[in-house]
């Protein structure tokens, strides 16, 4: 075992555990100023945005529709191009 690594090692990481204790306070004290627009990704990741007591993420992907469904729409909308086609046409 070299412990010298060893050491080096955890130099490094509590290097990036100071780092990652900078970051956090900044996020808590809100010393940045009030910023505009939605936050970014990464926030959402570590769960900040959940904590600060907005909305959490959406989980799922698009709304499914039945076959049934999907037929009725795909003949309403076959309808709606013949009557915009005949008006053009006439």
């Amino acid at each position: 075992m070299d412990i010298s690594k060893i050491l080096d090692d955890l130099r490094q990481e509590r290097q990036h555990l100071d780092e990652a204790i900078v970051v956090l306070e900044r996020l808590v004290s809100g010393s940045s100023g009030k910023r505009r627009g939605r936050p970014p990704n990464w926030l959402k990741r570590v769960g900040a945005i959940e904590a600060s007591g907005a909305a959490p993420a959406k989980v799922g992907g698009r709304k499914k529709f039945g076959d049934e469904t999907r037929r009725k729409m795909a003949e309403s909308q076959k309808r709606r191009w013949e009557a915009k086609n005949a008006a053009k046409n006439s």
